[in-house]
């Protein structure tokens, strides 16, 4: 059983740079990917969206990968290139020159005037041959997200434990439960006729009639079913446990599950030893609904 919570981490040097990468991940209800990645990783992001599943299969994971040069800064800094456009350059001298011959003036260029005018050095754009192969990435993402996994997977036995020990302190409610409910009967008949007694009708209530009223009233505070779903619900809820794929939805099912049966006891019932001890289920369904927000 994993956790959705991590951090993975890894790192690369090329020729002249590296990239550092960093993966971030919480719960989430699905698998949800925030890229940022440098210019020369662009339109790689469902390639890595396949890798990263392989993976995780839920959580919402931050993924940043940052290029620096060997000194430490931004690679793409140092990779801004301009390149001179000779023809506007000529058309722009040719226009000074006829302007100054209009004005009669002298109409100097200096760097800072062709530098605002925005058409004379022209930045380079990014180039197909800049991108990084996708070949050099994955094996940077493998290494981070098996980082990951280790510090999920570690989080995953903490949760573990803190449901198996929830279970078990339900499952000893359950079992004090169970001795109680077939007393249930008995104790509905022995307040009924403690009511009758008190109301002092004036004729008795015959004896078959009471006998039904009973038995009606019996079947209604029936929980034997409940009882049995409840095992059943431990049982496939420990199972989930030691379970190596991903089964947080399932025990998110089951939470539900075993809070509705609760409720249901809880709802039956005649019995305050009963009522108490649906108390301290409902108490651990919680504990446990917290908990299985953050697994896989």
């Amino acid at each position: 059983m994993r956790s959705m919570t991590g951090f993975g981490r890894s790192e690369k040097s090329f020729k002249s740079y590296q990239l550092n990468l960093e993966i971030k991940s919480v719960n989430h209800r699905f698998l949800d990917l925030r890229f940022r990645l440098p210019a020369m990783a662009s339109g790689l992001e469902t390639e890595l969206s396949d890798h990263i599943r392989k993976f995780c299969e839920r959580g919402s994971l931050d993924i940043s990968l940052r290029e620096k040069t060997a000194s430490g800064k931004n690679a793409t800094l140092n990779k801004t290139r301009f390149f001179l456009d000779k023809p506007a350059l000529e058309s722009l001298m040719d226009c000074v020159q006829k302007a100054e011959k209009i004005t009669r003036q002298n109409l100097p260029l200096t760097v800072q005037n062709l530098i605002e005018s925005g058409k004379i050095f022209v930045p380079m754009e990014q180039s197909e041959e800049d991108l990084i192969p996708l070949k050099d990435l994955l094996p940077l993402f493998t290494s981070a997200l098996k980082d990951l996994q280790k510090m999920r997977e570690a989080e995953g036995k903490a949760l573990e434990k803190v449901l198996q020990g929830a279970i078990i302190e339900m499952k000893e409610a359950l079992g004090a439960i169970k001795q109680l409910a077939p007393i249930q009967a008995e104790k509905l008949r022995e307040k009924l006729e403690s009511r009758l007694a008190q109301w002092n009708l004036s004729s008795p209530v015959e004896p078959r009639r009471l006998e039904w009223e009973i038995a009606v009233l019996a079947e209604k505070s029936d929980i034997t079913e409940e009882i049995d779903r409840l095992e059943g619900h431990f049982e496939a809820f420990t199972q989930c446990l030691g379970s190596a794929s991903s089964v947080g939805r399932k025990l998110d099912f089951l939470t539900q599950e075993l809070n509705r049966e609760v409720n249901t006891i809880a709802s039956k019932t005649t019995l305050i030893e009963i009522t108490q001890l649906t108390v301290r289920l409902k108490s651990n369904i919680e504990k446990l609904r917290e908990q299985v927000q953050n697994v896989e």
